[in-house]
This record gives structure tokens, C-alpha cells and sequence, in this order.
């Protein structure tokens, strides 16, 4: 049987994100919420998202979503935030394959997130990811790795985000986004198979832009592929409760897309689409 996570990333950003993630798992819309631990999140938001978690429909799993772009550090980085702010995942990547990472400065915010969240949720995160893919990068997907492993046993997984070419031309949407996702997260993958780190199988959810009545129709695309293999499949989501591309004090790229999302996911239409392809969230 197909096992199908449904995760909603970028909890902790803004409160119109968390009120959205919060519904959602309320209502057994989400099997898995990722948490930005930077100082935008705050402990009522952590509380309400835990309590909102043991008491849902369905198991949720809370884990950390590593922040490495776009965004303020909990850290000191002279050598990667210039002007305070964490670059762009396209200058991240080109940095990565030039090999001009700082890796000891990025190790060092990464294990500080990790301990943020641990004093937030009083508690280890379930799993680890990354925002924008940034935990698959190159050398710096070994780091995750091995912070991953040092963690033991309360880490259950870590995402991966790696799709067969074929669900790629499937999708009809982001395929070269998703195919440099995939390139990337295939050596990933490789290092948490040698690591002996349990992973997904596959990975959905990369889109472009769409327009709000385009999402409905790739999420019910995402899920038929999901349906197709009795493997586990992690689909991604940024849902929000309002548009939230007004904001002009915290950058975010898809903010208009956002409550598209939280109207899809809320609605019967969502349900009705997984249960035509025998779905349900494990």
C-alpha cells in the first residue's frame, strides 16, 4: 500500500502560515509540518501547532526545516550574510559548486536551529528537510547526513527529494526546477542510504508560479502519482490563511499562492481526490 505524507513547510515564518498549518492538521488535512526555527517563531505558535498535533485525526509528525536562505540567522555568518541576511538558494547553489561554501559557519546555524526547536517544542524534531531543497546540496547534503546520524534515534527520517523522470514529465509544471532538485537530491539520498538513514521514496510538490485555480489541479496530479507505487511518497505544500504578498518586511516568493493552497487542502475536494486514487494520509 502506498504510504503518502502530506507536509506543510514554513511554519514559524509568519503567524498567517501557522494559523493555517494549526487548522490543517486540526482538521487531519497534514501528516507533517516543517518548522523554521528561526526568531520569527514564536513559543505560542510551537505550543499550538504540539497540542494541535496530539490531538489530531491522524499521527503528525513536527520536524525541523532547515533555513540556510532568504532569511535572518540565528547565528553570526560574516562569511555567508554579508548585509545579515541568508543568501538566495541560487547563490548558495552556484557557491556549492564552486566549492566556496563556509561549511564550519553553516554547520554551526544549523545545530543552533536544531537546538531552538529542541527548547521550542521541548523536544528533538521527528525529521529533518531543508527550505528551498538547501539540506541537498552539494557537501553540504554530507553535513545534514552527519548531524542527522550524531542526533540517534529521535530522528525517525530525513527528506529527501529526489522524483523518477517519469512523475517529472507527469507533473506538466517545474519540470526543470524538479529535475535540478532531483540531480541534487540523488547524491543525498545515496549519502542517507550509506549512512543507514531511513528517507522517502519520492518527492512531489515543485510547481512554478500557477494561478489558484491551476493548484487544485496539480496536487490531484501529485497524488495519482503518489497512488501508482506502493513506496512513499512526501508531497510539500505552502499553505497560508491570507495573501500575504503585502508584506514587505519578510520576503516570500509564493505568498500569493498561499492561501490557494490552505483552500484546497481545507476543502472536501482534497479529501475526494484521495480517496478516488485510494489514498489516505498514513
Amino acid at each position: 500500500m502506498a504510504r503518502l505524507t502530506v507536509c506543510a513547510d514554513d511554519f514559524g515564518l509568519k503567524p498567517e502560515i501557522d494559523e493555517a498549518a494549526i487548522a490543517l492538521v486540526s482538521a487531519g488535512r497534514l501528516n507533517a509540518v516543517s518548522v523554521m526555527a528561526l526568531e520569527t517563531l514564536g513559543e505560542e505558535s510551537a505550543d499550538r501547532l504540539a497540542e494541535a498535533a496530539s490531538n489530531a485525526p491522524c499521527p503528525v509528525e513536527i520536524g525541523l526545516h532547515i533555513t540556510l536562505t532568504q532569511y535572518q540567522p540565528l547565528t553570526t555568518l560574516p562569511g555567508v550574510t554579508p548585509d545579515g541576511m541568508m543568501p538566495s538558494i541560487r547563490d548558495m547553489l552556484f557557491a556549492a559548486l564552486r566549492g566556496a561554501l563556509n561549511h564550519a559557519q553553516l554547520t554551526a546555524e544549523i545545530e543552533a536551529q536544531y537546538d531552538r526547536f529542541c527548547a521550542m517544542f521541548s523536544r528533538p524534531p521527528d525529521y529533518l528537510d531543508g527550505h528551498e531543497h538547501c539540506h541537498t546540496l552539494p557537501r553540504l547534503g554530507a553535513e545534514v547526513t552527519r548531524i542527522a546520524k550524531d542526533k540517534g534515534p529521535s530522528l525517525k527520517w530525513v527528506r529527501q527529494c529526489s522524483v523518477p523522470l517519469f512523475d517529472i514529465m507527469k507533473t506538466r509544471n517545474a519540470r526543470l526546477r524538479a529535475s535540478i532538485v532531483k540531480i541534487l537530491s540523488d547524491r543525498f539520498k545515496a549519502e542517507l542510504a550509506k549512512a543507514r538513514l531511513s528517507s522517502n521514496d519520492r518527492f512531489l510538490g515543485v510547481i512554478d508560479q500557477v494561478a489558484a485555480e491551476e493548484f487544485p489541479v496539480s496536487m490531484a496530479r501529485f497524488l495519482k502519482l503518489a497512488a501508482r507505487r506502493d513506496d512513499w511518497t512526501v508531497i510539500m505544500c505552502h499553505p497560508a490563511i491570507e495573501d500575504l504578498s503585502g508584506d514587505a518586511v519578510i520576503f516570500d516568493p509564493i505568498a500569493e499562492r498561499r492561501p490557494a493552497e490552505f483552500s484546497y487542502l481545507s476543502s472536501d475536494r482534497f479529501l475526494q481526490d484521495m480517496a478516488s486514487v485510494g489514498l489516505k494520509l498514513s
